[in-house]
């Protein structure tokens, strides 16, 4: 049991570092700017609908019961997540109910303490980019926990799509696609898309089982996420949250023994 915990840690902290990572390509994102009142379906209409959905909050925490696939390995674990608005993300991995990885975020950092392996080690996002090819940042991970849509900047291009079922907002920005399905009727972000056109890498990611949190308005449940890629092929992660608290000030320690190791 001890030697199938320590594989489990090894590739939990893996795992955990892949949800950062899988925030492809959004590094150089900005905000986008207002769009005006226009009442018509037109892309900024829907652009400034998709926006005010997003969910404003101080404290957010939630446990997420993840299952990870890819060619070499499946796996599923559960983490503890705490985040403080533009501040710190707080991530607690476990497995059979014991902790194998903490990590604290924050602006400029990862810190990463390895339970079983009883190391500390200290990074910065590049160590994504370099671990994973696939760069990262704050902003786009605390977005990402929480749902809200990732923004392309203010020089993409829009087109809209409709059908009976959903709306489809595109924007390019040079060699990037993004695409955002969006609800016909909520205008609640359903799924979404991002491209490297050149590099033929690929995020889907699809925002299932809304709920209403009756103080910050709808709340997805279920998330599906899947990378296409040259370099890692088909990963597939799925995010079951249970738990989920706004506005509840959270503890966030971190705390590094002074028997570990620094790497």
């Amino acid at each position: 049991m001890y030697l199938l915990f320590v594989f489990i840690t090894n590739n939990l902290m893996k795992n955990i570092l892949f949800l950062i990572a899988i925030l492809a390509f959004v590094s150089s994102c900005k905000p986008t700017e207002g769009t005006g009142d226009n009442k018509k379906k037109t892309e900024k209409f829907v652009l400034k609908k998709m926006m005010e959905n997003a969910i404003d909050f101080e404290w957010f925490s939630a446990k997420i019961k993840t299952n990870y696939q890819s060619p070499e390995e499946s796996f599923s674990a559960t983490l503890q997540v705490k985040i403080e608005k533009d501040k710190q993300i707080w991530i607690s991995g476990q497995k059979f109910g014991l902790e194998g990885v903490r990590m604290l975020i924050d602006q400029d950092s990862i810190r990463i303490l390895n339970r079983l392996k009883r190391t500390y080690q200290v990074a910065d996002f590049s160590y994504i980019q370099e671990e994973f090819n696939l760069p990262a940042n704050f902003q786009a991970v605390q977005n990402f926990l929480v749902g809200n849509p990732l923004k392309m900047s203010n020089s993409a291009t829009y087109k809209l799509k409709e059908d009976a079922v959903m709306t489809l907002l595109i924007a390019i920005e040079n060699n990037l696609r993004a695409t955002y399905g969006l609800n016909n009727e909520s205008y609640n972000l359903e799924s979404f898309t991002l491209e490297d056109i050149e590099s033929s890498r690929k995020v889907i990611a699809r925002q299932l089982d809304y709920q209403d949190t009756e103080t910050h308005g709808d709340f997805s449940f279920l998330r599906e996420i899947d990378l296409k890629s040259t370099e890692t092929e088909k990963i597939s992660i799925v995010m079951t949250y249970s738990r989920v608290n706004f506005d509840v000030e959270k503890s966030m320690n971190f705390s590094v023994p002074s028997s570990y190791e620094r790497l």
